[in-house]
């Protein structure tokens, strides 16, 4: 009763409202979306490629499930996962909480990750979770590492260790957002490094990333951790482009 009082004097003064479409909500509602904006968030649906998780249209598949860019390139990851679509309501809620600091959205978008990683992972073969770093200079402007607090709550849920030292990224790029595939390749070579390889030797590591797109960055943190004696290293994401 007296959080309800709280969140009903709270709401007095700042009203509650829907992050993205502003629409008033309850003062008992928990969640900083309304029901309509969920619902219009667009999963990554099966069947997808085994090795990069792009959904597949009926017309693209193939008896293996690998999509015409993974046929002819090799990665140091063994698969990639995103539970969800790279637009609209999703894209908007990720830029809030990454370049708007709306931290309420970490566990509501976290917890979308939690209840889909049983049917992508065996969970249990994973020894510990792994953040993709941010380099010293972009984690300072930003004050924190989106990855590091979705991984948090995530390894929390799963009761995994949370790694999140282990790796850092030592070379700060120009932005992938406006580059090329090519150009992604070449920004991030010599990104990262390992700081402790004793500790990642022969273990099974999912990495965690927000958003992937060509995969540049979370392969070439899969090629440091490989290099370091990881034993393999999947990639889960929030979302991926499509």
């Amino acid at each position: 009763m007296i959080k309800l009082w709280g969140k009903n004097f709270i709401n007095l003064i700042y009203p509650l409202s829907c992050l993205i479409c502003k629409v008033s909500l309850s003062p008992l509602s928990d969640k900083p979306l309304c029901q309509k904006c969920c619902n219009e968030i667009e999963f990554n649906p099966a069947p997808f490629c085994r090795v990069c998780g792009r959904h597949l249209p009926a017309k693209d598949q193939t008896q293996v499930l690998c999509c015409e860019d993974c046929q002819k390139a090799s990665y140091f990851f063994g698969c990639v996962r995103a539970v969800c679509i790279y637009e609209g309501v999703i894209k908007d809620c990720i830029h809030l909480f990454k370049y708007n600091c709306k931290l309420s959205l970490v566990k509501p978008l976290a917890k979308l990750m939690i209840e889909h990683a049983p049917s992508l992972f065996k969970m249990e073969e994973i020894d510990f979770i792994m953040p993709v770093p941010l380099h010293i200079n972009k984690l300072r402007q930003r004050q924190f590492n989106q990855a590091q607090l979705l991984a948090k709550v995530f390894a929390k849920e799963f009761a995994k260790k949370l790694k999140g030292n282990l790796l850092i990224k030592i070379k700060s790029g120009a932005a992938q957002v406006n580059l090329s595939r090519r150009e992604r390749l070449e920004n991030v070579r010599g990104s990262f490094r390992v700081k402790n390889s004793s500790s990642i030797k022969d273990k099974h590591i999912l990495l965690i990333d927000d958003v992937v797109t060509t995969g540049a960055t979370v392969n070439e943190c899969a090629k440091v951790l490989s290099g370091a004696g990881a034993r393999r290293i999947d990639v889960f994401a929030l979302a991926r482009s499509r």
